[in-house]
């Protein structure tokens, strides 16, 4: 199945990051104006605020084990890092959350 850009922009521009990290087993602990942090699930949660997610931009990034240089540092490469999804399942796993149904064409047209 492909999807569209402009509808993967959109699901990503509607989702709630935080319920993302919820239902990714993301523990967060620090919630501010502009950022999110926690321990990052990824890279074994060694650092208390090693993760964080801007909330401006709506990327993340981490600071634990170095991996500060990886890619795919939006909300799909979330779901793909975190769960080891494809880039189609997770963007379905963001439509999900963001109430969006892909097989609607009246939600996604």
């Amino acid at each position: 199945m492909k999807i569209e850009q402009a509808i993967i922009s959109r699901i990503k521009a509607l989702v709630d990051p935080e319920l993302v990290l919820e239902s990714l087993g993301f523990d967060v602990i620090h919630r501010g104006s502009k950022e999110l942090r926690g321990p990052c699930k990824i890279h074994g949660g060694d650092n208390p605020t090693g993760f964080r997610f801007n909330l401006d931009t709506r990327t993340w990034a981490c600071f634990t084990r170095h991996c500060e240089g990886e890619n795919e540092r939006d909300l799909v490469g979330l779901v793909q890092r975190a769960t080891g999804k494809t880039f189609v399942d997770s963007v379905r796993h963001l439509a999900e959350l963001s109430g969006i149904d892909l097989n609607n064409k009246e939600q996604v047209g």
